[in-house]
């Protein structure tokens, strides 16, 4: 069960990165970016509590919902000051 996790947790840490740059071509693309790298995160980590073999793989999941997660923040920030700054 936990191999299992930590495989779903590095599916869903390439699925975040990738709805992130499709979602700055498609519009609103980018909001399931969001769940997926939660759930990256979290599988990881229960991946990692459960003692996989894969530990690599659920490190790397997490990791890359994490950096998902950061630069789907830094995007939001980025947005609110170019909305902004035409008001």
């Amino acid at each position: 069960r936990a191999d299992q996790l930590a495989s779903t947790s590095l599916l869903l840490g390439v699925a975040a990165c990738v709805l992130l740059v499709l979602g700055l071509l498609i519009p609103y693309v980018i909001l399931a970016a969001l769940p997926a790298s939660i759930a990256a995160m979290i599988t990881g980590g229960s991946a990692l509590r459960n003692k996989t073999s894969l530990v690599g793989k659920a490190k790397t999941g997490k990791a890359l919902g994490l950096g998902a997660l950061i630069a789907f923040g830094v995007l939001l920030i980025a947005a609110v000051i170019l909305v902004s700054s035409f008001y």
